[in-house]
């Protein structure tokens, strides 16, 4: 997963001032690139009220572009970031099933089918969240 975002502050937080504590609203342009992937995977399913097992293999790539803002403060060296957003994703998604096994009347089943499909989606995604962290600050001599 790789995101990156271009963070435009509506003033400095982190200059050398007299005040404890400081805040600053924000807002970020943001690219967002995640791989996401199973392989052999079983998963437990239910077909007209009968059980099946069947294995997969899916592999997925999500691009999505958006826009957060944030208000960031910093108070005694613990520093939070409230934020929020919304942009839009594409999704390409190829998934492989393997293996489908059926243990109903007492006779075991199972087919091979490899059959793989494709799909690629658009949707809108919101984001909401707080990060917290602290300064590290250096001994001074």
């Amino acid at each position: 997963n790789l995101k990156t975002e271009f963070r435009i502050y509506s003033r400095e937080i982190n200059s050398p001032q007299k005040t404890d504590h400081k805040k600053s609203f924000y807002y970020a342009p943001q690219l967002t690139y995640k791989f996401c992937f199973y392989k052999d995977q079983t998963f437990g399913m239910h077909y007209s009220g009968l059980p099946h097992y069947q294995t997969e293999s899916k592999y997925s790539h999500i691009l999505g572009i958006g826009i957060m803002f944030g208000i960031q403060s910093y108070n005694h060296r613990l520093i939070t970031d409230w934020y929020g957003g919304l942009g839009f994703r594409c999704r390409t998604m190829s998934v492989t099933i393997n293996k489908i096994y059926s243990p109903y009347d007492g006779r075991n089943t199972i087919i091979y089918p490899n059959t793989t499909s494709d799909d690629v989606s658009f949707y809108p995604f919101v984001n909401l969240g707080l990060r917290m962290g602290f300064e590290l600050k250096k001994k001074q001599l």
